[in-house]
């Protein structure tokens, strides 16, 4: 019983760990969202990227990368 509860507590820790202002953005799953955080380091960092860096994230098209700035650039 007691390796059940420290196996659900991780699973917690591990989905509060991963959870992410990313997660908001329509279009951005999983792999778009690992990109992002690879290439920037942070969803703040992300935020605050301009529209030509965010496209040159690896993984990140244009249009995806227009979806990102304007997410957070004209009011989400």
């Amino acid at each position: 019983m007691g390796s059940e509860m420290c196996i659900r507590d991780s699973a917690k820790r591990s989905r509060a760990i991963t959870a992410s202002p990313l997660d908001e953005i329509p279009g951005i799953g999983p792999a778009r969202k690992r990109a992002l955080l690879l290439h920037f380091g942070t969803a703040g960092k992300v935020r605050a990227a301009a529209l030509d860096d965010l496209k040159r994230a690896p993984g990140i098209s244009a249009g995806v990368a227009q979806q990102v700035y304007d997410f957070y650039h004209a009011g989400g």
